[in-house]
Formats: structure tokens, C-alpha cells, sequence
């Protein structure tokens, strides 16, 4: 889904445990960072957040980011100033 052209948020719940080992290279971590809320670190551990390379579409001051828990998994948007974790991975 090209997020630069929607306006969609999108969620699903997590399915426990690893992957087969079969299909282990169709998956990539992401460790659970936590966020920064007003300069405190928050949620190390438990959840994750993490920005994404596409604005939205009709603000730039958003952008799209991942966040999970243990259960589920969200893509939401957001302001750009939020302190979340931004790095490229492969």
C-alpha cells in the first residue's frame, strides 16, 4: 500500500511466537524502543514506534509510523515532531 496517497490507518493483531524456521527470512525485527513523550523515555520494552519515509498526504507536518505491542500491530500518522525512532533498516 503506497501510504504517500491514502488517508487510511491500518491495524491487526499478532499471531504468538516464531515463525517457521521455513519461513523465517520472509520476517525482520524490531525491538520494542519505547517513545519520548515530552523529553521522558516511555514504554522501553513493551511497545515500539517507528517512523516511516512517507508523509501524509495533505499535511507534511504528519507522517506515517509502525507502532506494535504484544497483541497487536498499528500504521498510523502523526506529527513529525513526536519522538519516535527513525533508522534506516534492510
Amino acid at each position: 500500500i503506497d501510504m504517500r496517497a491514502t488517508y487510511k490507518t491500518y491495524n491487526s493483531l499478532l499471531i504468538s511466537g516464531k515463525p517457521k524456521d521455513s519461513e523465517i527470512n520472509n520476517y525482520f525485527f524490531l525491538p520494542a524502543l519505547g517513545h519520548y513523550v515530552i523529553g521522558q523515555l516511555g514504554d522501553l520494552g513493551s511497545l515500539g514506534f517507528y517512523w516511516s519515509s512517507s508523509a501524509h498526504p495533505s499535511d507534511s507536518s504528519y507522517a506515517y509510523y509502525l507502532n506494535f505491542g504484544s497483541s497487536s500491530v498499528y500504521v498510523y500518522n502523526g506529527y513529525r515532531n513526536y519522538g519516535l525512532v527513525a533508522q534506516p533498516f534492510e
